[in-house]
């Protein structure tokens, strides 16, 4: 499935409704535009297996094809699997990137079979790199330059272009197969390291320009909230409102 993509949500089938889906695959590949790398951020992720090398398993590779070698940073060749994922986004080096995902339930016991919670979900974006001068992330739509609207238009464009910076440290690459893939207290505290690194490490960052299709829809695209901000939204909102007059 080649899906183009400027901002989704991606989970996997019937994922939080049903029982783990058995004997299942998919193969997906997210297409941006030429001047666009794509932004994969994890937000959930278990995928039951009694294997270190992950016979159930999730796939991410940095190319528009499942045939080369893994993400590093999503676990490589061994892939994704148990409850242990990167935490911080990942971020395509070129306009494409795909996933594949499978199920071997031979090994599986029931109560794995049977968990509702057993799946993933993620989000992607388009994302451009931010602007050296003026803007950082300039607003996706042109301001009109007369009239009282201008003040208020230009004051929601300043909103649109903090609302579009996402910033995070970069994902470092896994090693699954370490022998605490399955342990979920240890994936947490690597959360929290993690988010305390991320706050005490700014300099460290990098920084990219969400699409307009990713703010204010009720999706967090960003590690850092940013895109959703209410009182930020509320004035794009206006904004958006009055380009409708």
């Amino acid at each position: 499935m080649q899906v183009p993509v400027r901002a989704a949500e991606i989970h996997s089938h019937r994922f939080g409704l049903e029982p783990y889906p058995a004997n299942f695959s998919c193969e997906v590949h997210l297409l941006a535009e030429s001047s666009q790398r794509i932004l994969i951020w994890f937000n959930q992720l278990n995928i039951p297996d009694v294997d270190p090398l992950c016979e159930n398993v999730l796939h991410c590779f940095n190319t528009n094809t499942p045939y080369s070698e893994g993400m590093a940073e999503a676990g490589g060749q061994t892939g994704l699997c148990k409850k242990t994922y990167p935490r911080q986004p990942l971020v395509s080096s070129q306009h494409y990137f795909t996933f594949t995902f499978r199920s071997k339930p031979d090994k599986l016991t029931p109560a794995m079979l049977e968990d509702p919670s057993a799946g993933f979900r993620l989000t992607v974006a388009a994302v451009t790199e931010p602007q050296r001068r003026g803007p950082v992330c300039p607003p996706a739509a042109k301001l009109e330059q007369s009239g009282s609207v201008r003040n208020s238009k230009s004051s929601a464009s300043d909103q649109e272009s903090i609302l579009r910076l996402c910033r995070f440290l970069p994902a470092k690459p896994m090693n699954i197969g370490s022998g605490n893939g399955g342990d979920e207290a240890s994936s947490s505290k690597s959360h929290r390291q993690r988010r305390q690194i991320d706050a005490a490490t700014p300099s460290l960052m990098v920084s990219w320009c969400l699409p307009k299709e990713a703010l204010c829809d009720g999706v967090v695209h960003c590690p850092n909230g940013a895109d959703e901000r209410s009182e930020l939204c509320l004035l794009l909102g206006q904004r958006d409102g009055q380009d409708g007059d």
